[in-house]
């Protein structure tokens, strides 16, 4: 009897080992499947890892220039303002710029007078001034 087991028995265990073999075989396919995924994503994680980099890199490039950009501009507005507190604003200040120039280039005291229409003593005022910047 037991000549009778022994071939079915043996087919049986036949059977469950090339069930065994073919669930292994699928088992290392869908590993490797799954080694190739790993590795696109591997890949991937670093190509964004360095576009990542070269963002901040870039970000901070951007910032910096936008700090340089802002300091120049104030340093701008602040010339801006001084010129505009500097420029003459009315005709009397501009004829006293005006005998200055002509003073410093040497003109005659009773010329600069009739020239900038200025009374005599502003004339001279503005001359004692010229002589005092060019000592100085």
């Amino acid at each position: 009897m037991t000549e009778q087991l022994f071939y079915p028995v043996l087919a049986v265990s036949g059977l469950t080992l090339a069930g065994a073999a073919y669930a292994v075989a699928r088992l290392l396919a869908g590993t490797r499947r799954l080694n190739a995924v790993l590795a696109v994503q591997a890949e991937q994680i670093a190509r964004l890892d360095r576009d990542l980099g070269a963002l901040l890199s870039c970000s901070r490039r951007i910032g910096d220039r936008i700090g340089d950009a802002e300091r120049s501009r104030e340093t701008l507005q602040k010339q801006i303002d001084r010129l505009r507190h500097h420029q003459p604003g009315d005709e009397r200040e501009v004829a006293l710029e005006h005998a200055m120039k002509l003073l410093n280039a040497g003109l005659a005291l009773d010329e600069v007078v009739r020239t900038c229409e200025l009374s005599e003593g502003e004339a001279e005022i503005l001359q004692s001034l010229a002589r005092f910047r060019a000592a100085a």
